[in-house]
């Protein structure tokens, strides 16, 4: 996917703003992880001549990146993709053999100027990312009206790999508790009660993060502390009918 793309976007920015393309340096077939490595976590007790397995840690992706000029390189050319590498966050990074996979990610390395003397040359250049998966883009839902319909149900696919957490926009619109039921996976409810007419809750699953348009006010003693979770297919929610709601998730992959 990496090496066979010609041009790429990162930071907002297509490859070809700056007149440059992907290449891969050296000939022969083309090598790429297909998921990222893991470390094993353990532990030798006093004594002990077998280790204690804790757990597994996964690996950020890392990854080379080498890109050539189209047209002879000058120092206003360099200046304006340094700007555009140069970040502090994960950024946006996918390719255009599959535009539909993002890696979220930022270079870690000094950009390596590979020249002839001249004005021909290539770059290269180390990207990390902020974890071991590959996300598709952000997709979201209509907002959506629950109103007093019997078995109203919403349904939200997840083609990715692994379980996934939307964040989800809430606006309470009539009286009574907020509940969203998963019934795909095992009937899981999630539930708020004491919220306000008119207020307006978003909901960030990935990061636990509950925010409220009501000011001086936390939700969470109003939470049943279970995020909705999106299992692999199609997953049929059923939820209150005093809301309207919006629903923004990713993909997951390795």
């Amino acid at each position: 996917m990496i090496r066979e793309s010609e041009h790429f976007w990162f930071n907002g920015r297509k490859s070809t703003d700056f007149n440059i393309r992907n290449v891969s340096i050296g000939g022969g077939a083309y090598e790429e992880s297909m998921s990222s490595g893991k470390s094993i976590i353990e532990e030798y007790p006093n004594n002990a001549s077998m280790p204690y397995f804790q757990g597994i840690q996964k690996n950020p992706k890392e990854f080379d990146v080498s890109f050539y000029f189209n047209e002879c390189r000058n120092g206003y050319l360099i200046d304006d993709i340094i700007r555009w590498l140069n970040v502090d966050e994960y950024q946006k990074l996918y390719f255009e053999a599959d535009i539909d996979r993002v890696f979220y990610a930022m270079p870690i390395s000094d950009l390596t100027l590979v020249h002839n003397g001249l004005e021909d040359g290539y770059v290269n250049i180390t990207f990390r990312c902020d974890s071991s998966f590959t996300f598709s883009h952000e997709m979201f839902t209509p907002i959506l009206e629950m109103k007093k319909i019997p078995e109203q149900l919403v349904e939200i696919s997840n083609l990715g790999y692994y379980n996934i957490r939307p964040r989800i926009w809430i606006k309470k619109i009539a009286n009574g508790d907020i509940t969203i039921h998963n019934l795909t996976h095992r009937n899981i409810e999630t539930k708020f009660k004491n919220i306000d007419i008119d207020e307006e809750l978003i909901i960030d699953g990935k990061t636990e993060i509950i925010t409220t348009s009501k000011e001086k006010t936390h939700r969470y003693d109003d939470f049943n502390d279970t995020y909705v979770e999106l299992i692999y297919g199609k997953n049929r929610l059923k939820i209150s009918d005093n809301v309207k709601i919006q629903f923004y998730y990713e993909y997951i992959f390795a």
